[in-house]
């Protein structure tokens, strides 16, 4: 299955999801249990990236799903940083670098990641290399 039909198909599919009420995390959920039940076998499945799993979400919950509650799942699901911080980057376009690495520090995505790893997630989301600087100075001086 190509990934523009998987992810029309899981449009499709959170959309009636959102219909019946079900918020973004009740959605992903669901979703998670249809799958099998375990939240670590979505990151395993080389066709569902992060990107992906985002560009959903958010194309059904636009406007009721925020950047926070997008990293919070993404970290449930198993991903890296840096699929995060790219899933991030594309998503909400007008995060910098700084606002991405808090969200990747949030204590409820990876609150003990170092200062290279942030640094390496944030060059990995394609912010060019002073900014990762920047922020990374920024983020680990407070």
């Amino acid at each position: 299955m190509m990934a523009d039909e998987l992810q029309n198909k899981l449009v499709t599919a959170l959309t009636s999801l959102r219909d019946q009420g079900k918020t973004p995390t009740q959605a992903v959920e669901h979703m998670i249990q249809a799958l099998g039940g375990h939240y670590h076998d979505i990151s395993r499945i080389s066709v569902f990236n992060a990107k992906l799993i985002a560009d959903v979400l958010y194309t059904v919950h636009q406007g009721k799903i925020d950047a926070h509650e997008l990293a919070v799942l993404l970290r449930n699901m198993c991903y890296g940083g840096p699929d995060i911080a790219l899933a991030l980057r594309t998503t909400f376009t007008t995060l910098d670098a700084q606002a991405i690495g808090a969200l990747l520090l949030d204590t409820q995505v990876y609150p003990e990641s170092e200062k290279q790893q942030v640094h390496h997630a944030l060059h990995y989301a394609k912010f060019a290399v002073p900014e990762c600087d920047q922020a990374v100075e920024a983020l680990y001086s407070a």
